[in-house]
């Protein structure tokens, strides 16, 4: 049986990778002293490492979004409301911005990060993990990173099609690591509002899942891991699913 899913992010615009442009704010102490002052900083440049490593996205500079919230009289940490995460988009020209915060209490110790749409100010996505107050706080972002990426799938189409794999135009220019998997789908009803005519979503129909085995640098090839027999055709759609 087909599987109807429902996705917030709309159609892939095309084929060629383009990186995700955001803005990654520091992380906001909250709580108990952290052992070092600058904590909330520095974690948000582990955050900043991890995100570039993945070569999916183009983060703003740090110095450069440091000068742009001191002009603007903006909070540069995790603290960020509707009005100000709208000015920051518009200046630095991102529809994302990523804050976060980290809570030390009672010999635990809390980060959490949260993906802003710039457009309204709303928190679209948000992650959090714990460790005890000496857990490596390197390795606890780095965990974090992860969670997030999650929100911010690889999606692209099917360019070849054999009787056990396909080839979709995502290789490793686009971040991919081997053994991702991607599901792929159809696009089916357009969904748009009765009063505004506004498209709110489209329908995905998935078809299909894969897991990726070879790549290059602009193509991959992925096993197919589920499918009704014969369904994936040159032209699907895919998108990738980070593992939980």
């Amino acid at each position: 049986m087909l599987t109807l899913i429902m996705c917030s992010v709309h159609s892939t615009a095309g084929a060629e990778f383009q990186k995700t442009k955001i803005a990654v704010l520091d992380f906001e102490p909250i709580g108990e002293k952290l052992d070092t002052s600058d904590m909330g900083t520095i974690l948000s440049e582990w955050f900043i490492t991890g995100l570039v490593k993945s070569g999916r996205f183009d983060v703003v500079e740090r110095t450069v979004l440091k000068k742009i919230v001191a002009e603007q009289g903006l909070s540069a940490s995790g603290r960020i409301d509707e009005h100000s995460a709208g000015k920051l988009g518009n200046i630095l020209g991102v529809k994302v911005i990523i804050a976060g915060s980290v809570v030390k209490n009672k010999g635990v110790i809390a980060m959490n990060s949260r993906v802003i749409n710039v457009e309204n100010g709303s928190i679209v996505a948000s992650e959090n993990i714990h460790g005890k107050a000496d857990s490596d706080l390197h390795a606890l972002t780095s965990e974090l990173t992860g969670k997030i990426m999650r929100s911010f799938p690889l999606t692209g189409y099917v360019v070849k099609r054999s009787e056990k794999s396909v080839v979709i135009d995502i290789g490793l220019d686009s971040g991919l690591g081997p053994g991702t998997d991607f599901i792929v789908y159809r696009e089916g009803e357009v969904i748009k509002h009765p009063k505004t005519g506004e498209v709110l979503d489209v329908e995905q129909i998935e078809i299909g899942r894969l897991r990726i085995d070879r790549m290059s640098r602009n193509v991959a090839e992925g096993v197919i891991v589920d499918e009704q027999p014969g369904t994936i055709q040159t032209g699907d759609l895919v998108k990738s699913v980070q593992k939980k």
